[in-house]
């Protein structure tokens, strides 16, 4: 997943926000994909 163009600019189509929950609880879970092993 690629969210920059070519010449480093943001891509629109991948922009997104958390949004507040009205009610109840927002759990939020990240992964990292990395494209050389991570030192």
């Amino acid at each position: 997943w690629n969210n920059m163009a070519l010449d480093g600019s943001p891509n629109p189509w991948t922009l997104h926000e958390g949004m507040p929950v009205d009610s109840g609880v927002k759990y939020i879970v990240t992964k990292w994909y990395r494209e050389r092993p991570f030192v």
